[in-house]
């Protein structure tokens, strides 16, 4: 759930976007109860997502299960201090839910999933302690207030996590653009790079060598700071040669591949280089753009 990285932030303001904090208007002493009661709803909490998510669910993981304990213990522990306290820091809990959604994109699963799994926590944790104030006899007002403190607190956390989420996945896209960018100047090298190499940077780029390829220079349009267009396919490289943006386009002598990159420029002009085998993709590039 979550893993080791080197982006840790402590974030903007976790509490941006809430309309209110209604854990304030909590009376302090409504903490006493709770939290002797916080070591037995964990389990409770725990078990209840792995069974309503089967995402989660990683029957003799003991690692996971520790992460997944850690933090839904870290949450209920704040949540009780942000009603005896209301000025505790949210820092350290903000933290460890950024880690959860980093940890979330880096294994590849959807944030919908987390999302689910953290209403379905939050949803036991209160149907638990909503009891436990009713046989106490507490006001239905305050039992009310404290329904509400306890979503609030769920978007915060939730917030957090979208947040570590996001960062990961921004870093996964920047550190994939660089791999392939990498690889276009290795299949434009002159003297030509060795073909176990290209073979090499094209796997960790995520981008299948083709037989044959072509060069597109593009001619730079005004206000385009000399980069290439937007929103390509995937399957295009995109870069600069010699400073020219330029694309390079697997097997070019597909039917109706020239006419489908063209629908794609908006507006962009440039050359297209001779078709030729990828090992000799540096011979492609036309001379003028």
């Amino acid at each position: 759930m979550a893993v080791a990285h080197d982006d840790a932030d402590p974030g903007p303001p976790v509490l941006d976007g809430l309309a209110d904090e209604p854990w304030r208007d909590v009376p302090a002493e409504e903490a006493r109860w709770m939290r002797p009661r916080l070591p037995g709803l964990l389990g409770v909490m725990v078990e209840g997502v792995l069974r309503h998510v089967p995402e989660y669910d990683r029957p003799g993981d003991a690692a996971y299960w520790r992460v997944a304990e850690a933090a839904v213990a870290k949450a209920m522990e704040h949540f009780v201090q942000m009603i005896a306290d209301p000025d505790t820091s949210w820092k350290e809990v903000y933290q460890v839910y950024f880690d959860v959604g980093y940890g979330e994109a880096v294994e590849g699963r959807s944030l919908e999933h987390l999302q689910n799994a953290m209403r379905v926590g939050s949803r036991l944790a209160w149907r638990h302690l909503a009891v436990e104030a009713e046989r106490l006899g507490r006001p239905p007002a305050l039992v009310s207030l404290l329904a509400e403190a306890n979503f609030a607190y769920l978007d915060a956390l939730a917030s957090a996590a979208a947040h570590g989420y996001a960062r990961a996945r921004e870093k996964a896209a920047g550190e994939r653009e660089q791999r392939r960018g990498r690889l276009l100047a290795l299949l434009l090298a002159d003297p030509p790079a060795p073909p176990e190499v290209v073979r090499e940077q094209a796997a960790r780029a995520g981008w299948p060598l083709p037989r044959r390829l072509a060069v597109i220079v593009l001619r730079a349009r005004p206000g385009s700071g000399g980069e290439g267009p937007a929103g390509l396919p995937p399957s295009l490289l995109t870069g600069l040669d010699h400073g020219r943006p330029c694309l390079v386009m697997p097997d070019p002598d597909g039917p109706g591949r020239l006419d489908e990159l063209a629908a794609t420029l908006a507006g962009w002009t440039g050359a297209v280089g001779p078709s030729v085998p990828a090992q000799e993709a540096g011979t492609s590039p036309p001379t003028a753009g």
